[in-house]
């Protein structure tokens, strides 16, 4: 006579255990695929005092696999834990500092070129000044000022943005970095000096000589 085995009240997982600990009804032993959510239902089980002989035994685990389980759960929570939470103020500050960064790199870039426009002259004088002469020390200033153009808005307005609302009050008169700097650049256009610049750069046409430049 066969004997039945009442499996009502049995947990799924057990069922699930034992069918991959004996083997499937043909003898091919089944390879146990665990996701993430049932791999951390087990390991609640275990956080909450349950022994681990007996959960091993009732989802067919070895006591190896659970005690690797619940390390990995408790490293991960520590991890967690450790982490910092963000600060809303400090992200603002550091974007900050940030964009302080890249502005100043922007200053000393054009403040190089402007220094270097200043030797290309001083060596076109001291060397004679003639056509090819002019036209290097013509470009190494247009390049000075086309460059300084975008940095000097760019800064003007940054002011602004780093400082709020309140640096646009009328009797700080910081706007008037941005006036200044905006004026200069509608004054003295910078789209025909890239174009001699892009085409001494390339041919090595010589720019016009008649103050275009």
């Amino acid at each position: 006579m066969v004997k039945r085995t009442d499996t009502n009240g049995v947990a799924p997982e057990a069922l699930e255990g034992a069918r991959s600990a004996t083997g499937s009804a043909s003898g091919a032993v089944e390879v146990k695929r665990w996701s993430t959510g049932r791999k951390r239902g087990v390991v609640l089980r275990l956080l909450r005092g349950e022994p681990v002989d007996a959960v091993s035994r009732e989802v067919g685990v070895t006591i190896a696999e659970l005690e690797r389980w619940r390390e990995q759960a408790l490293a991960g929570m520590e991890a967690g834990l450790k982490a910092r939470t963000s600060d809303p103020l400090e992200a603002r500050l550091n974007e900050a500092v940030r964009r302080v960064g890249e502005l100043t790199i922007g200053v000393r870039a054009a403040q190089a070129l402007l220094g270097e426009a200043a030797r290309t002259i001083d060596a076109v004088e001291h060397d004679g000044v003639d056509e090819a002469g002019s036209a290097r020390a013509s470009i190494a200033v247009a390049t000075a000022k086309a460059f300084a153009d975008r940095v000097s808005v760019e800064t003007a307005s940054a002011i602004f943005e780093l400082a709020g609302t309140r640096s646009a009050a009328n009797q700080l008169n910081l706007h008037r970095h941005w006036r200044n700097a905006r004026t200069h650049t509608l004054h003295d256009p910078v789209r025909w000096k890239l174009q001699h610049i892009g085409r001494y750069t390339l041919n090595g046409t010589l720019p016009p000589q008649h103050g275009q430049l």
